[in-house]
């Protein structure tokens, strides 16, 4: 206490104009003292004694308080109290238990803080621990004796299962500094939003045309993940080699392609998930596709600026399509006549004819595009940009940027479906649903890890998305798009046979909608 004391005479007595407060207490014939500067901050709190102070007091009256020789205060005049006065925190309830809540979605308590003492009390900070766990402070705040306030703490939670936390409270509360309540809580699956626990850096997703089959590439791992869509459950993993990244799969379902490491593309047989063939294309292979009639595979080929096309009868590349640098997504457009290639680091979108395995046209100028989703009617092109955090919009009639939309950190992966298209932002751990009418954001989902790509279940509104770093796969209900109307006509033909000349003859046709 002395060596605090020392250190506040010698600054006072280098500056004299700055304000102190100081508060003097004498109960029980023991003399207390605390000094704060002009921020409420306490710079000395004690008894006389163990301050190290000189102080001439006559029981209660006036008194002086002097170290060395100099005189701070004279004639002060205290009256003996009862007690110091001093804060005191009350915290209900001290536990909080927010039972059963739906996986990833918000649940929310409150708690109480009050002042029971007779002094001020100043509550510095709150923090909640773990990560399904949030609390609403607003900043430091004061309470009068005997005022309250409600703080909201919420619950969101991140895994299946019990899920434990702390709500640690600050304060200047001098018996406890530092209180802590329990959080608890329990995560439950939901209908709209599921997890399939797997682990491992998952990346690419590619279902069987039938939808009963997804296959998640883990790319540390090097492996290949089944996941069974019926159950969502996840099968025994099929060993690839690392750097297990994109997929495609041929119409009929029977193989599935996965781009691995430096050199290779694996051909997985779906019948019995086993690799039948290795195929070699050199070039570190991204993003793939088949061709319709399943007879070529093309392949985006990173380091080597290109597309590769490789004969699946013999697994040999008979043509190289060249590209600006870093090829990376490929996405077949609905016509089934062309490819869209996002190149990441040459700045744009390149269109492949499949008829003659030439571009078409110029380029798309787009800042560092990473995934590609287009309309179901093949009228718009979706491309994230992870560096600029954005979304291009592009018209595929004129090849122009309709608009270009603000969204999470890093966007990578893109789904189009219905009236709405759906974002997987990397850096913040978000899905975001943004409309295609006006572009603007209409939900936010949390999915936390790294999420990387998304794609949809056939003939289902459920979307998978891949989660990096220990990531298990996320499964989101889409809303469904609108219902169309849609014509019928029976029959399709009338034939009328032999009729005479301006003889009327009739028939009938039936006109239902079917949507």
């Amino acid at each position: 206490g002395s060596h605090d004391y020392d250190n506040y005479l010698s600054d006072l007595r280098l500056d004299l104009n700055t304000w102190y407060q100081y508060d003097i207490y004498y109960v029980d014939g023991i003399l207390s003292v605390t000094v704060r500067d002009e921020q409420g901050e306490v710079l000395i709190h004690g008894t006389a004694d163990c301050l190290d102070m000189d102080i001439e007091y006559t029981d209660i009256g006036s008194f002086a308080l002097s170290d060395d020789g100099y005189s701070y205060f004279d004639n002060f005049s205290i009256e003996e109290c009862d007690q110091v006065p001093e804060p005191q925190i009350s915290i209900e309830p001290e536990t909080i238990n927010f039972g059963e809540a739906d996986y990833w979605t918000l649940s929310p308590d409150h708690i109480e803080i009050r002042n029971d003492g007779n002094a001020d009390l100043s509550i510095s900070n709150i923090v909640a621990t773990g990560e399904s766990f949030e609390v609403d402070f607003p900043g430091q705040f004061d309470l009068a004796p005997g005022a309250s306030r409600t703080i909201v703490v919420t619950f969101t939670p991140q895994e299946i299962g019990e899920i434990n936390g702390l709500l640690t409270i600050s304060s200047n509360d001098p018996n406890v500094q530092d209180i802590s309540i329990n959080l608890c809580g329990e995560g439950i699956p939901s209908h709209s939003h599921r997890i399939v626990e797997i682990g491992g850096d998952l990346w690419g997703i590619v279902f069987t045309p039938d939808g009963n089959t997804a296959y998640v590439n883990d790319e540390h791992g090097g492996l290949v993940i089944p996941i069974n869509a019926e159950t969502e459950e996840a099968q025994e993993p099929i060993e690839v080699e690392e750097l297990a990244r994109m997929s495609a799969i041929t119409s009929d379902g029977h193989n599935v392609f996965v781009s691995c490491g430096p050199d290779y593309v694996y051909k997985i047989r779906t019948s019995d998930n086993t690799v039948s063939e290795r195929i070699f294309v050199d070039s570190d292979p991204m993003g793939m596709v088949v061709a319709p009639g399943d007879q070529y595979l093309y392949v985006a080929r990173w380091t080597n600026n290109d597309v590769a096309v490789v004969d699946l009868s013999n697994n040999q590349i008979v043509s190289i399509i060249e590209l600006a640098t870093r090829p990376e997504y490929v996405v077949l457009h609905p016509n089934g006549d062309e490819l869209w290639v996002t190149c990441n680091y040459g700045n744009s979108v390149y269109r492949i004819n499949l008829q003659t395995n030439q571009v078409l046209g110029n380029p798309i100028e787009v800042n560092l595009p990473h995934g590609l989703a287009l309309s179901s009617d093949g009228q718009f092109a979706y491309v994230t940009m992870p560096e600029s955090d954005q979304v291009s919009v592009i018209s595929t009639n004129d090849r122009q940027v309709l608009r270009t939309i603000d969204v999470g950190d890093q966007p990578r992966g893109v789904l189009s479906y219905g009236e709405y298209f759906y974002v997987t932002n990397r850096g913040d751990g978000t899905v975001q649903k943004i409309s295609k009418d006006d572009f603007s954001i209409s939900e936010t989902y949390t999915v936390g890890g790294h999420p990387h790509y998304i794609a949809l279940r056939p003939g289902t509104n459920t979307a998978y998305i891949s989660i990096g770093v220990d990531g298990p796969i996320h499964i989101l209900e889409l809303e469904e798009p609108p219902q169309q109307p849609q014509i019928s006509i029976v029959p399709e033909a009338i034939d009328f046979g032999d009729v005479d000349y301006w003889s009327p003859v009739t028939a009938q046709i039936e006109i239902s909608n079917d949507g």
